[in-house]
């Protein structure tokens, strides 16, 4: 039995990177489709990527740099062979101000990766992937977005912009009466009170 560590970089994986971006990270998705409220599941790019390699590889940094120009994520390369682990320490500080991931393709040593954790960047040691679904979520960070679509139980029609009651309390506001109010969704719907609550002691 043998070992090896996987790259998986093949000379196609340019347009798998464009294909994943384009038919899927691109893509705002909302599994729930609930009239009454929006849930909105999206990817947004990391405030950039700092590639600490020990040499430079032939595929390796163009690959992280079409990953970059794809995603939109600012790119910064470090060289151990040009740069040495004590300046790149130095230059920590105004690298986590721009930066969220370190990416190594070889395990850094110890006081690397004990710096890099005292400034709150990300670690991530892994070879760059041929496959886009897999290489760009090392790119990218998950956002979901949430937003109420009634109010007071009432939910707006798709095209006329009336409010559909949901309840036997909900109050439909005259379109006349409306324009004087706040635009959707902020319009303000006010309850009649039962006499019951007025209460006197």
């Amino acid at each position: 039995m043998s070992f090896c560590r996987l790259s998986d970089l093949e000379p196609s994986h340019d347009n798998d990177y464009r294909e994943a971006w384009k038919h899927h990270f691109s893509i705002e998705r909302d599994p729930s489709a609930m009239k009454c409220e929006s849930n909105v599941f999206r990817y947004c790019p990391c405030r950039g990527v700092v590639l600490l390699l020990k040499k430079r590889k032939e595929q390796v940094i163009p690959s992280a740099t079409l990953a970059a120009k794809i995603t939109g994520v600012p790119l910064t390369l470090s060289l151990r062979e040009e740069e040495s682990d004590l300046k790149f320490m130095d230059r920590l500080p105004a690298l986590a101000k721009s930066a969220e991931f370190i990416r190594t393709i070889t395990p850094s040593s110890d006081e690397v990766l004990k710096t890099v954790h005292d400034f709150g960047l990300n670690w991530i040691d892994a070879p760059l992937n041929g496959d886009g679904r897999i290489e760009l979520t090392r790119w990218l960070c998950e956002q979901s977005v949430s937003e109420t679509r009634h109010r007071y139980g009432q939910l707006p029609e798709a095209t006329t912009g009336e409010m559909k009651p949901c309840g036997r309390q909900s109050v439909i506001i005259p379109k006349s009466k409306r324009r004087r109010l706040l635009p959707w969704p902020f319009i303000q719907c006010s309850m009649p009170r039962s006499p019951k609550s007025f209460s006197s002691h």
